[in-house]
């Protein structure tokens, strides 16, 4: 048998293999599996970022309640200066003016920052029950997770004996191909899911590019590897699949 026959059987005892993975990546139990995975990804990518918006909303609150705390007293000390000063003779109405525009300042400061202050509490107790609910409905979802992940580990295990099997085969075929053929296999492979294709209407099975007639003969020849000039893909004789 020659290389390029060699390398046929390489290539289906590859696809068997990667076939019973492949399987096994998309039965019931793994597609549940996966759909559970997500959803409680979902819900720890959720409570990581309400905890750190929630920490820094608290700190920013923090600083408010502290902002308002000192305007409020320093109000207060404006509006016992400004009674003083209502009744003090020496005291020029500019002077007055100048407290009460001061006053009024301070009060709108403490209006601006007491509605920010309400919005930011607001905030935290919504993101505090959103936090709640994601918890809630990851811890929810534990128990299925786990359970379909064991399924899928049994669904494994029972295949197993056809994996192993299987890769028996591939390695006992890689054993007898020149290494340069396997590698070269393996490379074009990463970009194909059929890396090898046959000759169909004098076309590429895989791009379906016209193939020249001295392409097509040394296809036929089986003498040497033939690769297609527009996709990369090994291009072998229908007659060698057989």
């Amino acid at each position: 048998m020659n290389n390029l026959a060699t390398l046929q059987q390489y290539h289906v005892a590859y696809t068997k293999l990667e076939d019973i993975e492949s399987g096994l990546k998309h039965t019931e139990a793994r597609k549940r599996f996966n759909k559970v995975h997500r959803f409680l990804t979902e819900q720890q990518e959720a409570v990581t970022s309400l905890t750190e918006q929630l920490a820094a909303k608290s700190a920013k609150l923090n600083d408010m309640q502290a902002t308002v705390a000192e305007l409020e007293h320093d109000y207060a000390l404006e509006i016992s200066d400004f009674e003083i000063m209502e009744t003090d003779e020496e005291c020029t109405s500019e002077e007055v003016m100048y407290s009460r525009q001061s006053m009024e300042k301070l009060l709108s400061r403490i209006k601006t920052l007491s509605k920010e202050l309400m919005d930011t509490l607001t905030w935290i107790d919504r993101a505090a029950h959103e936090l709640a609910d994601a918890k809630q409905k990851g811890r929810a979802s534990m128990g299925e997770y786990t359970a379909l992940r064991t399924e899928c580990e049994e669904e494994r295990k029972a295949a197993m004996p056809a994996i192993e099997a299987a890769k028996k085969d591939l390695l006992a075929i890689e054993a007898a191909l020149p290494r340069e053929l396997s590698t070269r296999y393996k490379s074009i492979r990463r970009k194909f899911a059929n890396p090898m294709v046959t000759i169909e209407n004098n076309q590429c099975g895989g791009c379906k590019m016209q193939l020249p007639s001295v392409v097509i003969r040394k296809v036929c020849q089986q003498n040497e590897l033939v690769i297609c000039e527009n996709c990369g893909r090994i291009l072998y004789d229908s007659a060698v699949a057989e």
